[in-house]
């Protein structure tokens, strides 16, 4: 028999395969979210960083894409900043969590989009300047919007269910 975090292991990584793989908006998926959830609530911190990471191979293997270093980083990243809202889980924290996990992908993401900006026709698409790097920040931000919601909601519908279901489980098998 499984136990119980591994069964969530498990259904955590259909749910963000499939809003992944499924027709959805651009950048609209639950892996941000997954990854703040495990930092969070896996105990064992290996699969808490494998989870997102093999979301993220495995979709992309389905959808045809090649892994981006740069969105695996960020992924580690979350996770990383996860463990923080272990104990501290409330509204606002969770609120504030998906908006930073979208930002450190965001950030991270774009900034190596500049790292490796190269002269299309003589032109480079974000130049290697200061400047450069914010307008690849700028140009950018149409799809941040749908990385923060969706990230915040999954976040709220993982953290809020998770507890939910919890205290459900608990209350039935006093």
């Amino acid at each position: 028999m499984l136990n119980k975090q591994t069964l969530l292991v498990i259904f955590l990584i259909i749910i963000g395969v499939l809003t992944r793989v499924i027709p959805h908006l651009d950048n609209f998926t639950a892996v941000y979210a997954i990854a703040i959830f495990s930092g969070a609530y896996i105990d064992n911190k290996k699969i808490a960083f494998l989870l997102p990471l093999s979301i993220m191979f495995f979709s992309d293997y389905l959808l045809g894409f090649l892994p981006s270093i740069p969105t695996y980083i960020s992924f580690i990243a979350i996770v990383w900043f996860g463990f923080s809202l272990k104990k501290n889980n409330k509204f606002l924290n969770i609120l504030i969590g998906g908006t930073i996990a979208s930002m450190i992908f965001f950030m991270i993401t774009n900034f190596f989009v500049w790292l490796n900006s190269s002269p299309l026709d003589g032109i480079y698409y974000c130049s290697p300047t200061l400047n450069g790097l914010l307008k690849c920040y700028i140009q950018a931000i149409p799809f941040l919007w749908n990385t923060l919601f969706s990230t915040i909601i999954y976040t709220f519908i993982l953290f809020y269910s998770y507890a939910f279901i919890n205290i459900k489980l608990l209350s039935t098998s006093q």
